[in-house]
C-alpha cells in the first residue's frame, strides 16, 4: 500500500511543486494559486475563476483607462481553496465584489464569495463585499456585466456591504 503523502494539507504545497516543475521545462511560469491583475496600487477588488476572467479583466482595462483603481484576483485553484494567498492578495483593499456561475442556495450567495470570506474571517474585518452571480445555464458574462460589478463594488466603501446577491443576467 502506497504511503500518502499528507492527503490535502500537503496540496497546495504539491500544486506550486508542480508549477514550478512546469516552468523549470518549459520556460512558462503561470501562477498556480491565484492570479493578481492590476491589483499593486487598487482601492478595490473583483474576484473571478474559470474562462469569465478575460472578460473580466478587459472590463478593468477600461475602468482604469476612466480613472477607477480596480484589481482583478482570479482563483485558479478552488480546492483546497487558497486561503492564505487570496487574504494576501486582499490586504489593503477597501472593498470586494466576487462573481460566481454558480449559487450556494443555503447561504445566499456563491461558492466562490463564500470562501472567499472564510479565507478574510479575522484577517480584513469590515471590507465591504457582495456576491455577484451570473452566467448560469450557458448564459454569457460580458465585459458590460464586469462594468457593472466594478461600479457597484466601487460604491461599497461608502455604501457598506448591499444585501445580495445582485443576479447579473436578471432581466431588468
Amino acid at each position: 500500500r502506497r504511503r500518502q503523502c499528507g492527503g490535502m494539507r500537503n496540496s497546495l504545497a504539491a500544486i506550486c511543486a508542480a508549477h514550478e516543475e512546469w516552468g523549470r521545462l518549459t520556460g512558462r511560469y503561470h501562477a498556480p494559486l491565484i492570479e493578481r491583475y492590476r491589483m499593486d496600487d487598487a482601492d478595490f477588488a473583483i474576484l473571478t475563476i474559470g474562462s469569465m476572467t478575460g472578460a473580466a479583466k478587459d472590463a478593468v482595462d477600461e475602468a482604469r483607462a476612466g480613472g477607477e483603481r480596480v484589481g482583478l484576483v482570479k482563483v485558479k485553484t478552488f480546492r483546497p481553496f487558497p486561503a492564505a494567498a487570496v487574504a494576501d492578495a486582499l490586504r489593503g483593499i477597501r472593498a470586494f465584489g466576487v462573481v460566481d456561475r454558480s449559487v450556494d442556495f443555503a447561504w445566499n450567495c456563491g461558492p466562490l464569495y463564500r470562501e472567499t470570506l472564510t479565507a478574510l474571517h479575522g484577517a480584513s474585518p469590515g471590507v465591504p463585499s457582495l456576491s455577484f452571480i451570473g452566467g448560469l445555464a450557458g448564459a454569457d458574462l460580458t465585459v458590460e456585466h464586469f462594468a457593472r460589478v466594478i461600479a457597484t463594488t466601487g460604491q461599497l466603501p461608502d455604501a457598506g456591504s448591499m444585501p445580495g446577491p445582485v443576479w447579473l443576467n436578471a432581466e431588468a
